[in-house]
């Protein structure tokens, strides 16, 4: 009688709710698929997450400073989910450089991260500069030097020139992505990547969307910095609150409140416009499937995907993107899409179009559902990611040669030091060249 195969075994590196991280929730979202078709250990530095994650994998508490690297040698696939906010993969991104495994990069760029990582947690500003003159060279550090003396260059612009995609990539076997941009950034240094629509389970049927009340209903939400665009639709409805009545409410975590509860006092939408903050997620999704319209514009955008646009199509619910990056490649008819150079009068159109019709949008929304159900399925995404181990297989020899060249490179150094090291190398190297 034949045999079972062998269960993989997975050690899934992530934030875990209760974190405040739609990656913590992506990784909730896949964890039933995951863990029933692979044995799976989550990591963790958080010192509480979500019970219920127990009933599907085991949850293991870890110092990046002092984890037991031989537990994860047992593995067959450790995988490394990074965003951009350090306070949730700072601890992620140290255990990787210890114990290479496969990034799944859910943003383009990490330099927000980075910079919180060595200003903050480390308290080594002169290692973030050498850093970033390291993967950069000199015009980058002289950018980074002027943002911290200066605070110009914007953060959010070193961000864009030196996005350490390629830093992360190169420890890794493999990447795993959902976006074009980030597929691109990693191929192009010669690293195998696959990408993966980003994964939600989608509800078995659309929810209603009976109105009882003629009050237009807005909704924004999520982790809001100003790449989200909120002052420019507080003042797109400044312009509209005298051609309909409308209410909008912003859930999640902003930026800056102070600054909008004073844009909304200047602009005289104390009336309509409301901060709810965090909500339980039932609430949030209630809210979503009542909304005539999401916001979820983004600009500029850094190449990530949207978890927020996975919860939207949930719900039925037509959003307002921006055409660019990630959103610019959605399907046409499952978003209403606005361009950056016209985003006012995109957004005031858009809004007389619901004055009109408040149902205009209805069909967009049931054109997201469909495509998030089609396309987006957790069990799919499982399948796939389960087979990249082939390919971080062929980059492991890679990976084994490059650590033994660099621990023989740093017992040289030792040796002879370094100025003499670096003379060796450059006359092996060239020997090498001239033999081949």
């Amino acid at each position: 009688m034949p045999t079972e195969p062998a269960r993989p075994l997975v050690d899934w590196f992530s934030p875990l709710p209760p974190a405040r991280s739609d990656i913590a929730h992506f990784s909730a979202r896949i964890l039933p698929a995951l863990s029933a078709r692979a044995d799976v250990r989550l990591w963790t530095d958080q010192r509480d997450s979500d019970p219920a994650l127990a009933k599907h994998a085991e949850v293991i508490v870890y110092d990046p400073r002092s984890i037991d690297l031989r537990r994860l040698n047992k593995s067959n696939l450790i995988f490394y989910n990074m965003g951009n906010d350090g306070r949730f993969h700072a601890a992620i991104r140290e255990v990787m450089f210890k114990a290479p495994g496969i990034l799944i990069a859910h943003e383009l760029s990490y330099h927000h991260s980075m910079y919180w990582d060595y200003m903050v947690r480390r308290q080594d500003p002169a290692g973030y500069l050498a850093l970033v003159e390291q993967r950069y060279g000199t015009a980058a550090l002289r950018a980074a030097k002027q943002h911290m003396d200066k605070g110009k260059p914007h953060i959010d612009e070193l961000a864009r020139q030196y996005p350490f995609i390629d830093y992360l990539a190169d420890a890794a076997l493999a990447v795993i992505c959902h976006t074009r941009a980030v597929e691109e950034a990693v191929t192009a240094r010669g690293i195998g990547a696959l990408r993966l629509p980003l994964a939600y389970q989608a509800p078995a049927n659309p929810p209603s969307r009976s109105r009882t009340s003629s009050v237009l209903e807005f909704v924004q939400f999520g982790y809001i910095g100003p790449q989200r665009r909120l002052f420019s639709i507080l003042s797109a409805l400044s312009r509209f609150r005298d051609k309909h009545p409308f209410r909008l409410r912003i859930f999640g975590e902003l930026w800056d409140e102070n600054a909008v509860r004073a844009e909304i006092r200047n602009l005289r939408l104390d009336d309509c416009v409301s901060i709810v903050g965090f909500v339980a997620e039932p609430v949030l999704d209630g809210a979503i499937a009542k909304a005539d319209l999401v916001f979820n514009l983004r600009y500029p955008s850094i190449g990530e995907a949207s978890g927020s646009q996975m919860r939207i199509w949930a719900a039925a619910a037509p959003s307002i993107v921006t055409n660019t990056g990630w959103y610019g490649d959605l399907p046409d008819n499952t978003v209403v899409k606005i361009e950056q150079e016209t985003e006012a009068d995109d957004i005031d159109r858009v809004l007389a179009a619901l004055a009109a019709d408040r149902f205009a949008y209805a069909q967009t929304g049931l054109n997201g559902f469909a495509h998030l159900a089609k396309e987006h399925s957790p069990e799919s995404y499982v399948d796939q990611l389960l087979k990249i181990e082939e390919m971080a297989e062929a980059r492991r020899g890679v990976m084994a040669y490059r650590h033994l060249s660099l621990r023989a490179d740093a017992m040289i150094e030792r040796l002879f030091g370094r100025d003499r090291a670096a003379r060796m190398k450059a006359v092996m190297n060239y020997k090498q060249k001239f033999d081949a």
